[in-house]
């Protein structure tokens, strides 16, 4: 049932906004620091994030492909 709903171009376009907003949140992070350490630990974050998002648009592209 799960893969059913993971497959639904709804649930990607939602998986896709709530990437973007962590992005945005761990870039906002970045600027705002000063200190070094915690510039990489949202860097990270960043990195997952980002892959998330390529994946979320690669799925929609599967999909809409099948359809």
């Amino acid at each position: 049932m799960f893969k059913k709903i993971a497959n639904t171009i709804q649930a990607q376009v939602i998986a896709l906004i709530i990437a973007l907003a962590f992005i945005i949140l761990s870039l906002v992070n970045i600027f705002s620091v000063t200190t070094n350490i915690k510039v990489v630990l949202s860097v990270f974050p960043l990195i997952v994030f980002s892959i998330m998002s390529v994946l979320c648009l690669y799925n929609i592209q599967k999909i809409k492909q099948k359809k």
